[in-house]
């Protein structure tokens, strides 16, 4: 169904874990009648260590 409206959220700074969960659950949960959503968020720094071979410490 298309719809005409877009719900933008403002969340500001916010922990990358809980909002990145929160982002997770509202595209398993939402149909075909819940609003798109643009989510405004900044969060810290994440660090990764990346897919490759080698193990070293990023420190």
């Amino acid at each position: 169904m298309y719809q005409d409206k877009i719900l933008v959220r403002q969340l500001g700074l916010q922990p990358y874990e809980p909002v990145s969960q929160a982002m997770h659950e509202f595209t398993d949960t939402r149909d075909e009648n819940t609003p798109d959503e643009i989510w405004l968020v900044e969060h810290f720094p994440v660090f990764t260590p990346g897919s490759g071979p080698v193990k070293q410490s990023m420190y």
